[in-house]
């Protein structure tokens, strides 16, 4: 990238009809804080100059020169309006071209690539020889070619992003419906544990009932006949008790006498 600034002095020391447009000593001053690079002051001695009325011509020369010391103190944008207007001026093809040029690089510096290399490219057309400017185009041209390529780049890169959170989701809802019917069949096999538990918790009360009779011995006749007269002797002596309960005599129960053949009484 290529610079050039002049700061246009002889230009604005002589008006139309040989009249002065600054004084001598302002002249003076300005090209020695121009050779100290005093940039703040330049600027101070100009804006006075340009609040004055001056012809068209000079007001083009001051503007092109206070562009120049403000761009020199890194104030790009403020610059640039300095520059577009001093670029208006008329009947002078070498002022118009530098103003233009120094437009493309306060552009450059603002990193307006597009704008700049426009700038550069109405310098030369005002001044066909200008290298400087042909080479900054250059510069510029492929710049954004770098640019475009890191672009390219990047949509690439995101485009892979994306797709790798793309099956990144994917796998992870597969993970999660894996685990989910995990989950169901861990459930559905405690379901069932527990319903084979209940189930063996119900028949075991039989199981051991069924054993439990079956461990005991069978009753033998005579002692399901002995268990019968206990049973009734037992239903007798309830129904005394409830008699005398109710205030009557028990009814007495004689035994009777087989009868015996052959013999009387």
């Amino acid at each position: 990238m290529r610079t050039r600034l002049l700061l246009i002095l002889v230009m604005i020391l002589t008006a139309a009809q040989g009249a002065l447009a600054i004084p001598p000593w302002d002249a003076g001053a300005i090209m020695k804080a121009a050779e100290e690079a005093n940039w703040a002051k330049t600027e101070s001695i100009l804006r006075k100059l340009k609040a004055q009325k001056l012809p068209s011509q000079q007001q083009s020369q001051v503007d092109y020169n206070l562009g120049l010391s403000l761009y020199n103190q890194e104030k790009y944008q403020d610059a640039l309006p300095l520059f577009q207007s001093a670029a208006k001026v008329q009947d002078n093809r070498a002022l118009k071209a530098k103003a233009l040029y120094n437009q493309g690089n306060s552009y450059f510096k603002l990193e307006k690539l597009e704008e700049a290399k426009k700038a550069y490219q109405q310098a030369l057309l005002s001044d066909p020889d200008d290298d400087d400017a042909r080479h900054n185009i250059e510069v510029i041209l492929e710049k954004q070619k770098q640019q475009q390529q890191q672009d390219k780049n990047k949509d690439q890169q995101q485009n892979k992003d994306q797709n790798q959170n793309k099956d990144q989701d994917q796998d992870q809802d597969k993970n999660q419906d894996k685990d989910q019917n995990k989950g169901k069949d861990q459930k559905k096999n405690q379901q069932e544990k527990q319903n084979q538990k209940d189930d063996q918790q119900k028949s075991q009360p039989k199981e051991q009932e069924k054993e439990q009779k079956n461990g005991q011995p069978e009753m033998t006749e005579a002692e399901k006949k002995k268990a019968r007269e206990a049973a009734e002797r037992q239903r007798l002596l309830e129904y005394f008790r409830q008699q005398e309960k109710d205030g009557r005599p028990p009814v007495r129960v004689r035994a009777q006498a087989p009868p015996v053949e052959g013999k009387t009484w």
